[in-house]
C-alpha cells in the first residue's frame, strides 16, 4: 500500500518537472517580399523571428515550384533571414518559410506573388544571308545559307536566263527551302548568269532579307561542239486558221542526244516543245496554227546534253481565209447625250462581226472606249509634247537619246496625219498610263502622263477583251464622268488582236502583244456638258518641286509634294513594274498611280530618280491607320513622330527601310526613326484605328466644295 502511494507521487513530480522545464516555439516578428514579378525576374524575401528562451533558430522555405526546400542557419536568438529565387513560369504562388529552434519547435508564416508572363519584343531584323557557288563546266551549283534568332521559314533561289539569249534576260524561283541552308545544282547553257538569294524568319513579322545579284558565266566544255541544222522545211505561205507543218533535220557532232523547241512569232513568248531522242541524227516535226495574217519568221532551236544550241528559221507568209477576213460593226450611244459638270453618263457600244464563212474560228477583239475633254492645259500638254516626240514608219520614239528606255518602247499609230489629236490618243492608248489594260469594272481616270509620250486630251477610258464567232454580236456599257464644260468626244476604237492576247499580269508590257493590234472599226459620239458648278479655286501660288531618289531593289517611299505621280513615269526612270505596292486592311494591292499620305513599295531595276510637282502652299492629310502594321507616308515637311502621333498610340514604329549600310555588300534593313521625313515611308504599329497629324507646314487658303 505505502509503494503504491509512493509511486503515484513519483509519476506527478516529473510530470511537474516537465511542464516548468518545457520550451516555447519561436515567434515570427516580420515577412516581406514582392507582390509581382516578371517570370525570369529574381525577387527577394526577409524573414524576421526570435527564440523566447534565446536559443538559435534556423530558416527553411518552400517556394511552391520545387520539391526541396531552401535552408538557412543563424546562431542569435533574434534574427532576419533573406532569400532570394527565381520563377521561371508564370502563376500566382505563396513561398511557405519556416522557423525552427534548437528544441526542434516551429513556426510558419507565408506571403503571395503574382509572376506575370513576359511578351518578347517584336522581331524586326531580317534574317543575315550568305552564299557560295561553283561553276564548272555546265554545271552550276550554290549554295545559301541563312541565320535568324526565330528561324528560318523560306528560302528561295533565284537564277536568271542567259544574257545571250535572244529573249528579254529574266530571273526566277528556281530552288524553294523551308530551313538553312538551300542547295540547288544545274545544268546551264553558255552564258552569262546572275542569282540572288532572299531569306525570311520565322516571325510573326516575317521579315525578308535579299541579297544582291552574284553574277557569273559558263563556258562550253572544251571540245564539245554546237549541233549541226542540217534542214529546215516547212510551207512558205498559209491562209489564216490552216494547220501548217514544219520539219527540222540535226545531228550532234559528239554523238550525243538533241532536243528541239521553237518560237511561232505569234505569241511572247510560247515555246512549244519538238521532243528529244537518242539517236545522233534526227528529224523533228511541228505543227502550228496562225490566226492573223501577216508575216512570221518561226525560230527552231536544237540543244545538246551540254546545252550548245543551234538555231534556224524558215519565213511563212499567212494571208485571210479566201481573201475574207470578216467586217466588224460598230455603233456608239450615249446616254443623256447632254449632263452638268460632275455628272456620269452612261456609253453603250454595240458590236457584230459578219461577212464571214460561219465555219470559220472565233475572233478575239479588243475594244478601247475613250472619252476626252478639249481643255487648256491638255492642249498645252500637247505642244510641250511635241519637242520630245519623233515618228518614224508609223510608230512614236522619244527624241531625246538620254531617254535610252523610251526610245526603246515604241507606239503604234492608228492614223496617217502626224499631227493630228486622233494620232496623239490612238498613241497614248498603247502607251504609259493610257495603255489597254484587262476588262475593269468602271472607266480609269487618266492622268500626269509622261513628258517624253504622245500626249492625249485628258480623259478617261475603259478596255475589254471580247470574243466573237461570224454572226455573233455583243454590247459593252461603262459609266464616264463629265469634268469639263463644253461637247466633248466619246471614242470607241475596236482592235483585231491574237488569240494569245491579253496578255499576263507577269508580260502585261509584251511588244508581241502590243504590236500586234489591228485597228478594224471606230466610231465617235458627243456629249454636251454644262456649268461649271464649284466656286473659284484659292489663289494660285508659285508651283513646288521635289524628287524621290529610289535604289536598286526594294524601295519604301511616299509622295513628298500634294501631287500625283504616274507609275509609267517612274517604270520608265527607273525600269521598275508600271505599279506600285500598298498595304491596306486586307493586304497588298497594286496601284498604278501614286498619291499622297501613303506609302509604297517600288522595286526598281536601277538606281533613280523621278520628280512630282504640286501648286505652293497647297498641302494633304495622312491616310487613316487600321489595327496592326501600317505602311504610311511622310508629310510635306519634317516632323518628329512624338509631335504628329495625333490620336494614335503607337506600339512600334516608325520604321523606314535604309540602303545606307556599313558594308558595300550588306543588304537594306530596317531603321527606327524619331522622325518623318517627306519623300519615305514607314511601318508603324497600332492597337486600334487612328490618324496621324499635327500642325500644318503653313496656313493656306481653303479649297473649293466637293
Amino acid at each position: 500500500m505505502n509503494g503504491k502511494i509512493f509511486g503515484t507521487a513519483l509519476f506527478a513530480l516529473i510530470m511537474l518537472v516537465s511542464t516548468v522545464f518545457a520550451g516555447y516555439a519561436p515567434v515570427v516578428s516580420g515577412v516581406s517580399g514582392p507582390s509581382y514579378l516578371d517570370a525570369g525576374q529574381a525577387g527577394n524575401w526577409s524573414v524576421t523571428a526570435y527564440a523566447p528562451e534565446n536559443g538559435t533558430l534556423s530558416y527553411s522555405v518552400a517556394w511552391g515550384d520545387e520539391q526541396l526546400a531552401s535552408v538557412q542557419s543563424g546562431v542569435q536568438s533574434s534574427q532576419t533571414a533573406t532569400f532570394t529565387h527565381v520563377y521561371y513560369n508564370a502563376g500566382n504562388y505563396t513561398p511557405t518559410f519556416t522557423i525552427t529552434d534548437n528544441e526542434s519547435l516551429t513556426a510558419q508564416t507565408s506571403i503571395s506573388v503574382e509572376v506575370r508572363p513576359v511578351t518578347p519584343p517584336d522581331d524586326t531584323t531580317p534574317p543575315e544571308v550568305s552564299s557560295t557557288y561553283s561553276a564548272n563546266g555546265s554545271t552550276f551549283s550554290v549554295t545559301a545559307n541563312a541565320t535568324d534568332s526565330s528561324g528560318i521559314s523560306l528560302m528561295q533561289i533565284h537564277l536568271s536566263t542567259p544574257a545571250n539569249s535572244t529573249i528579254a534576260v529574266t530571273d526566277s524561283v528556281v530552288k524553294e527551302c523551308d530551313s538553312s541552308p538551300c542547295t540547288y545544282s544545274a545544268e546551264l547553257a553558255a552564258g552569262s548568269y546572275y542569282y540572288f538569294v532572299s531569306a525570311k524568319d520565322a516571325s510573326a513579322n516575317h521579315n525578308e532579307r535579299v541579297t544582291g545579284r552574284t553574277y557569273f558565266a559558263i563556258v562550253s566544255p572544251p571540245g564539245n561542239r554546237a549541233p549541226v541544222i542540217t534542214g529546215v522545211s516547212g510551207p512558205t505561205s498559209l491562209n489564216a486558221n490552216q494547220t501548217g507543218t514544219w520539219a527540222v533535220s540535226a545531228y550532234d557532232p559528239e554523238s550525243g542526244p538533241l532536243s528541239y523547241s521553237v518560237v511561232w512569232g505569234d505569241e511572247y513568248p510560247s515555246v512549244a516543245s519538238g521532243g528529244s531522242a537518242q539517236q545522233v541524227s534526227q528529224t523533228a516535226t511541228f505543227t502550228h496554227i496562225y490566226y492573223d495574217s501577216g508575216t512570221y519568221a518561226p525560230r527552231f532551236t536544237v540543244t545538246d546534253d551540254h546545252n550548245l544550241t543551234a538555231q534556224a528559221s524558215i519565213t511563212v507568209r499567212v494571208g485571210s481565209s479566201g481573201g475574207d477576213q470578216g467586217k466588224v460593226g460598230l455603233s456608239v450611244s450615249v446616254e443623256p447625250p447632254s449632263v452638268g459638270v460632275g455628272d456620269s453618263f452612261l456609253v453603250t457600244d454595240s458590236i457584230t462581226y459578219t461577212g464571214i464563212s460561219a465555219s470559220a474560228a472565233p475572233q478575239k477583239f479588243m475594244v478601247v472606249t475613250s472619252y476626252t475633254e478639249k481643255n487648256p492645259r491638255a492642249v498645252a500638254a500637247r505642244t510641250a509634247a511635241k519637242a520630245s516626240v519623233a515618228k518614224l514608219d508609223g510608230k512614236y520614239y522619244a527624241a531625246s537619246a538620254a531617254s535610252t528606255a523610251a526610245v526603246k518602247k515604241s507606239f503604234k499609230s492608228a492614223a496617217a496625219s502626224d499631227d493630228s489629236e486622233d494620232e496623239a490618243d490612238e498613241a497614248e492608248a498603247h502607251s504609259g498610263s493610257g495603255k489597254p489594260k484587262p476588262s475593269a469594272t468602271s472607266a480609269t481616270a487618266v492622268s500626269n502622263i509622261a513628258a517624253t509620250k504622245p500626249i492625249a486630251s485628258a480623259g478617261q477610258e475603259r478596255t475589254d477583251y471580247i470574243t466573237l464567232a461570224p454572226g455573233e454580236s455583243t454590247t459593252l456599257s461603262a459609266y464616264f464622268v463629265a469634268r469639263s464644260a463644253g461637247t466633248n468626244t466619246v471614242t470607241v476604237r475596236v482592235y483585231k488582236v491574237s488569240q494569245s492576247c491579253p496578255p499576263t499580269a507577269a508580260s502585261y508590257s509584251d511588244r508581241a502583244c502590243r504590236d500586234g493590234y489591228v485597228l478594224v472599226a471606230q466610231e465617235s459620239a458627243t456629249v454636251a456638258v454644262s456649268g461649271d458648278g464649284t466656286p473659284p479655286q484659292p489663289p494660285s501660288q508659285p508651283g513646288q518641286k521635289a524628287t524621290v531618289s529610289l535604289y536598286q531593289g526594294w524601295n519604301m517611299v511616299s509622295v513628298p509634294l500634294n501631287g500625283k505621280v504616274d507609275m509609267g513615269i517612274v517604270a520608265e526612270a527607273c525600269g521598275s513594274p508600271s505599279y506600285a505596292w500598298r498595304l491596306t486592311s486586307g493586304g497588298y494591292v497594286k496601284d498604278k498611280t501614286l498619291v499622297p499620305g501613303y506609302g509604297y513599295w517600288i522595286k526598281a531595276g536601277r538606281d533613280c530618280e523621278f520628280g512630282v510637282e504640286a501648286d505652293a502652299g497647297s498641302s494633304f492629310s495622312l491616310a487613316k491607320l487600321f489595327p496592326g502594321w501600317n505602311l504610311v507616308g511622310a508629310p510635306d515637311h519634317e516632323v518628329a513622330i512624338a509631335d504628329y502621333a495625333g490620336t494614335c498610340s503607337i506600339t512600334s514604329g516608325p520604321w523606314y527601310y535604309s540602303h545606307v549600310t556599313s558594308s558595300a555588300t550588306a543588304s537594306p534593313s530596317y531603321v527606327y526613326s524619331s522622325k518623318l521625313v517627306p519623300g519615305q515611308a514607314y511601318w508603324i504599329k497600332v492597337p486600334d484605328s487612328c490618324a496621324l497629324g499635327g500642325a500644318a507646314a503653313e496656313d493656306v487658303p481653303p479649297q473649293p466644295p466637293e
